[in-house]
């Protein structure tokens, strides 16, 4: 499961609630507790999830560990270049994507807005 032999504290409970579509808030502090809990229920479920974080160097990491996994994950932000930018939405129009890792300002980009819709 995603290199972890096991859950820790709390997050299967997580992982189900959100499985069943429960509105969830989840404050953990380590980033590999909580990541665990948004990546499970994204794989076993059709759809994208967007992460929208401003630490650029960890969606970096994150993205780059799923597709060792072989899990279809990219980032978006400001230190691509527009072309780069251009040809991950259109793969992400066209639902390449399982994990797409933005930052808060691609996430408000007037293309990200259209593919929304």
């Amino acid at each position: 499961m995603l290199g972890k032999e096991r859950f820790r504290d709390g997050q299967l409970e997580i992982v189900l609630a959100a499985l069943r579509g429960e509105s969830l808030l989840v404050i953990r502090q380590r980033v590999p507790v909580r990541t665990l809990c948004f990546q499970v229920p994204t794989l076993l479920r059709p759809g994208t999830a967007y992460v929208i974080s401003p630490l650029k160097a960890l969606m970096a990491n994150q993205a780059s560990a799923l597709q060792e996994l072989r899990i279809p994950s990219t980032f978006i932000n400001g230190d691509l270049s527009p072309m780069e930018k251009g040809a991950r939405y259109d793969l992400h129009a066209n639902g390449a994507w399982k994990f797409l890792y933005l930052t808060p300002s691609a996430s408000t980009a007037h293309r990200f807005a259209i593919l929304w819709r």
